[in-house]
């Protein structure tokens, strides 16, 4: 009888503390429990559900909580309703094997004062489902993108990103935009981008009367999303839970517009249309030049929309000469200066001399000790420096690593010896 007593006292003295404890460490100066979170809302993304809700202040972690009958907590456990997750820091939850339909979902909000309250009458509500079958087929200079109806939905809206496959529409780092968020039909009509300018333009190859040009274009490829909207949410874009593939059309540039310049400033545009326009390296043959001159260059991508802003570096390089020459000698000068970025991985510039006689140079890497090398980067004179970032001089994390380099000029003839080698760390 006496054992009986000591348990029942202790179990009322750990109910009172289960009461009192929050309270004290609030008292205390701990934090306040957090209110409930508001605008608890549910979908179906293919055979698994999505609850999300808004954030609630003061919040560490949230509990999620599902039941056909209503839930709510008794002696710190759930009553009527069973805990699906806790510590759930996100403000999304996703239910992988839900089974059969629940009645409801319910999340409460935890710190370490304690929990907010479940209000067993307010589950969260059902949004509707996903459109099904969305698709996309090209119109001219346009994009049009229909998908099925959605039973319950009274409005749609349609999500964009080009390039990317992803699409999270939260803050603080949405990865895809809103077109419009008030689609009546089933319909919705995209003029297409104009492309965004080509990339890592540089003369590749050259002769006494030849520069061959080369770039890469990105981007191209429209990625398309949409969410069936009612009065309580709309349907989860379904790349915030797994990687679906979204709805999408290839649209590479039609052509390219290339301008090019002397030194003396004289300058002409020509206007490139390649063949297999669905690569996304290009090259382009710029014939007719004189021997031993410097040109540049800067290339544009276009389409019925119109040309993107230019490349963002102009290219240049250098005609062999007609005539006859030697190999050029060893570089001297070669410089190493690591370029501290914040919030990316570091790069390095490395700088040399320019050599008479040369064309263009190779610059090599290697790790340290630099006992081997490959080749990083081919240079077009009269360029004689390199800012770059590349696998060799990267970090499982990408992050920069100590890294050795060396160059050497070259010309039709040869190239010359290797300069010295320089480490930058």
């Amino acid at each position: 009888m006496a054992r009986l007593c000591l348990a029942w006292e202790l179990g009322r003295a750990a109910l009172v503390l289960a009461v009192l404890l929050p309270l004290s460490v609030a008292a205390c100066g701990g934090p306040a429990v957090p209110e409930p979170p508001s605008s608890l809302r549910y979908g179906y993304v293919g055979s698994v559900v999505v609850l999300v809700w808004d954030a609630s202040a003061r919040a560490d972690s949230y509990s999620i909580y599902s039941g056909e009958l209503g839930c709510g907590v008794g002696s710190g456990h759930p009553v009527i309703c069973r805990e699906l997750a806790s510590g759930v820091w996100d403000t999304l939850y996703v239910h992988d094997s839900p089974g059969a339909e629940p009645s409801g979902y319910w999340v409460v909000a935890c710190n370490g004062s304690g929990c907010s309250e479940i209000d067993a009458a307010s589950p969260a509500r059902l949004m509707p489902r996903s459109p099904g079958s969305v698709r996309v087929s090209r119109e001219g200079s346009s994009l049009e993108v229909t998908w099925d109806p959605v039973p319950g939905a009274t409005r749609y809206s349609v999500y964009h990103n080009p390039g990317s496959p992803r699409c999270y529409t939260s803050d603080p780092y949405p990865q895809c935009d809103e077109l419009d968020g008030n689609v009546t039909g089933t319909t919705y009509t995209h003029t297409i981008p104009v492309p965004d300018p080509p990339f890592s333009v540089t003369v590749v190859d050259r002769s006494a009367d030849a520069l061959t040009l080369g770039w890469r274009v990105g981007g191209y490829d429209q990625h398309y999303w949409v969410a069936a909207c009612s009065d309580a949410g709309c349907s989860i874009i379904a790349s915030n839970v797994h990687d679906f593939l979204p709805a999408s059309y290839d649209v590479p540039p039609g052509y390219y517009r290339v301008s090019r310049a002397t030194e003396d400033g004289a300058t002409q545009e020509m206007r490139y249309t390649p063949l297999g326009s669905s690569l996304d390296r290009f090259q382009y043959v710029d014939k007719g030049l004189q021997p031993n001159t410097v040109y540049y260059y800067g290339v544009k991508a276009c389409n019925d929309s119109g040309c993107s802003g230019g490349s963002s570096r102009r290219a240049a390089g250098l005609t062999e000469s007609d005539g006859s020459v030697d190999a050029p000698s060893t570089p001297t000068g070669l410089q190493g200066e690591k370029i501290v970025r914040d919030g990316v991985p570091d790069d390095v510039r490395v700088t040399w001399d320019p050599v008479e006689g040369a064309t263009y140079y190779e610059l090599w890497i290697g790790g340290v000790p630099s006992s081997s090398f490959e080749l990083g980067e081919e240079i077009s004179a009269p360029l004689h420096d390199q800012s770059f970032g590349t696998s060799a001089n990267r970090g499982f994390f990408g992050e920069y690593e100590t890294t050795s380099y060396k160059v050497r000029a070259c010309n039709e003839v040869d190239c010359s010896p290797f300069s010295e080698i320089i480490t930058v760390q």
